[in-house]
């Protein structure tokens, strides 16, 4: 599980060269007063430090905006730089984005085991990057917005979710969907057995009427027949019951 470490914000929205280490557990982060005369922000940058985070790990915006909009009035580029640590492998995955005004926007991932920084990851577009990132990290897009990286702008309420969005969500974090179309090999697996049985099945319903049909005879035996005859029928019949018995079994 990767969780975060830091987070180095330059020339972004207004962040003139932020850095800032995460702590465990509860943190409360305030502002600095910065834009006071803006209208629709305070300009104190508690709501960037969140965009960034947004934007380094899925190059989107909570802001509805083109990414030239993030850079720093002023400026001609913006970088964000995310350090997250992986708790199981000890290592550190180091994700940097930059934004320019006149060119494309850029994606480095790279991993760094034992303080030492590796070869950057190879991947020919962003978008591939992008995948390449959320395979790394482990998680979805919407799951990493909806569930980690929270906005009143791009947060959907799972409790609204419809019943179907609500079963991908249970499925994607208890892994369920691994199970999809075992039903399928499990009938396929049982297909030839189920026919054995079924014969099974019906020989046992076949000798049942033997052994009915032998008991029927056995109490409709003549009492004028002779004993001895009779106490031969009956063996016989005995036998032919046993005979049947053990079949079944």
């Amino acid at each position: 599980m990767y969780i975060p470490k830091q987070i180095t914000l330059i020339n972004f929205l207004s962040h003139k060269h932020t850095v800032y280490n995460y702590k465990s557990g509860f943190s409360v982060i305030q502002g600095i007063n910065l834009d006071v005369d803006n209208e629709e922000s305070n300009g104190s940058g508690k709501s960037g430090l969140l965009e960034a985070e947004l934007f380094c790990l899925t190059s989107l915006s909570a802001r509805e905006v083109v990414l030239a909009d993030l850079i720093m009035d002023g400026e001609d580029s913006a970088s964000v730089q995310f350090i997250l640590y992986e708790t199981k492998s000890k290592q550190e995955l180091k994700v940097t984005r930059n934004i320019f005004l006149k060119k494309s926007s850029s994606l480095e991932i790279v991993f760094i085991k034992e303080g030492v920084e590796q070869s950057p990851e190879e991947f020919a577009t962003i978008t591939d990057g992008n995948n390449l990132l959320l395979n790394i990290l482990g998680i979805s897009q919407i799951d990493l917005i909806n569930f980690f990286l929270i906005s009143k702008e791009k947060y959907k309420s799972f409790y609204k979710s419809s019943d179907t969005n609500k079963k991908e969500i249970i499925a994607r974090f208890s892994g369920s969907d691994l199970l999809e179309g075992i039903e399928n090999i499990i009938e396929d697996d049982l297909r030839e057995p189920n026919k054995l049985k079924k014969e099974y099945e019906d020989n046992i319903l076949r000798i049942q009427g033997s052994i009915d049909t032998y008991n029927s005879e056995l109490e409709n035996l003549d009492e004028s027949v002779f004993n001895e005859k009779r106490d031969k029928d009956i063996k016989n019949i005995e036998e032919n019951i046993g005979n049947n018995i053990d079949l079944i079994e």
